[in-house]
């Protein structure tokens, strides 16, 4: 009888607290996943033989940018902006900024907001930061550069799908399907029922300030009509399943081209096969030299 009255005084507890904790786990996750990543970026004098320019602006939020502009000519009219992971800063593309510039295109490496010196606000999972990418290319414009392309990896190829288009180019790497993978990814210790990652799912929405349901690239890359390459680790279990050749089929471009890295998880591909990266690269990028 004791151990009967035990039982159901557990069952009862697991009752009143099991929606609770479900509901408060979410926002843990929620929280851990948006949390800003700040951090000090020390200056650098120069980039493959290049000067960096510290560059800085505002977005119509408030939120302060900073970043690094590298020309790969003092006459140079053409430009990337590099969009880095969650969690990235700038010192995160360097070799990728450095392949440019060796290839006649200027860089611009920056603080996605919630990152390096940017303001700590929290991360969006690349909704709020599409807005970032956007200011920083009306700073190009008024800098005199005539052709800027983006070139983003995971959180900031998803911000690059979340803005208008209006780019040369774009390449995307490891962008994610839809939030549902996005968090499943960082949360692997849950499962991916989408009834247990509700309140997660819930939760960033509120605490990033944005509707969780519009974050689906899935759903955005039709705008995206620029030449577009998608580079996907062959074997990434973090994007959702068949991500690469549903964003591939959904893309508005009308140049566009899937390049998967064998053996490669959702990691930083350049540095995984910079070989095979470059080649994609070569023969992509318009002008390359």
């Amino acid at each position: 009888m004791k151990r009967r009255r035990r039982l159901w005084f557990w069952l009862g507890l697991a009752v009143f607290f099991g929606p609770f904790s479900w509901f408060a786990g979410g926002l843990f996750g929620a929280l851990a996943v948006t949390a800003p990543a700040p951090s000090a970026v020390p200056h650098r004098r120069e980039l493959a033989g290049r000067a960096v320019e510290p560059v800085a602006t505002t977005c119509d939020d408030g939120t302060e940018l900073h970043g690094w502009l590298v020309r790969a000519a003092e006459d140079s009219t053409r430009c990337v902006v590099f969009a880095p992971g969650i969690h990235g800063n700038r010192l995160a593309v360097l070799e990728r900024a450095r392949w440019y510039l060796e290839h006649g295109w200027s860089t611009l490496l920056v603080d996605l907001r919630g990152t390096g010196e940017s303001s700590p606000t929290r991360i969006s999972l690349g909704w709020h930061e599409a807005q970032d990418l956007l200011r920083w290319r009306a700073l190009l414009r008024g800098r005199g550069f005539e052709h800027i392309a983006a070139h983003g990896e995971s959180l900031g190829a998803a911000a690059i799908v979340y803005g208008d288009g209006d780019w040369d180019f774009a390449v995307l790497e490891g962008c994610y399907r839809d939030i549902d993978a996005a968090l499943a990814a960082r949360v692997p210790w849950l499962p991916a029922a989408n009834v247990l990652l509700w309140p997660m799912r819930f939760w960033t929405g509120f605490v990033a300030d944005l509707d969780a349901d519009e974050l689906r690239p899935i759903d955005h890359i039709d705008r995206l009509r620029c030449p577009t390459l998608l580079l996907f680790g062959a074997d990434d279990a973090k994007v959702g399943a068949h991500a690469a050749e549903d964003l591939l089929a959904r893309s508005g471009a009308a140049d566009k081209r899937l390049i998967t890295i064998p053996g490669a998880h959702h990691q930083d591909l350049f540095a995984f096969d910079r070989e095979r990266v470059t080649a994609a690269l070569q023969s992509f990028v318009p002008g390359a030299r």
